[in-house]
């Protein structure tokens, strides 16, 4: 990767961590971070998975109420880390944020060949810098895991054009 390749992502690190801080705030003395609502409901989910008490909203009650399983499961992994409650929020938005980055390397190498350093650069920089992908990551949505979404689509176009995959054509019988 080139030096502007790596300054990309840097800019893209640091635009996730300043937004991160931006969004937390301080209770006597005490940084929280906090995730959006669905994002906070498969949380509570997930901290009582973690304390043996299964999938539930509370104790007892079982009532399946999280959006993505697999998510909440990754969630009480979090949970089962040695930091502080009000840290385990943080926790996941930097699973979000190494996912994010990721995603921008990706899309450089994918395209660099194929386009050349200014487009890799500016493919990368829209999907490192891309507002909502970013924000709903950093909240604590799957977006990130989404990325291969962002990916095969440009994939199997250049394949296609490139005649490695084409389109399968039948013949009816007449």
């Amino acid at each position: 990767m080139s030096r502007a390749a790596w300054g990309l992502l840097a800019a893209v690190l640091v635009v996730c961590l300043a937004w991160l801080a931006q969004t937390s705030f301080t209770v006597e003395g005490h940084r929280y971070f906090v995730l959006a609502d669905d994002a906070m409901i498969s949380m509570r989910y997930a901290y009582f998975l973690a304390h043996g008490q299964g999938l539930v909203w509370n104790p007892g009650q079982r009532v399946e109420g999280f959006t993505n399983f697999g998510w909440t499961l990754l969630m009480g992994a979090v949970h089962l880390l040695p930091v502080p409650l009000r840290l385990v929020s943080l926790a996941l938005q930097l699973v979000n944020v190494a996912l994010h980055v990721v995603l921008t390397a990706y899309v450089y190498r994918f395209v660099r060949p194929r386009a050349g350093e200014g487009a890799a650069l500016g493919a990368a920089a829209l999907v490192g810098l891309d507002a909502p992908l970013m924000a709903y990551g950093l909240m604590g949505f799957t977006t990130p895991l989404g990325w291969r979404r962002y990916i095969s689509g440009p994939r199997h176009l250049h394949s296609a054009l490139r005649g490695r995959q084409g389109i399968r054509q039948t013949q009816t019988p007449g």
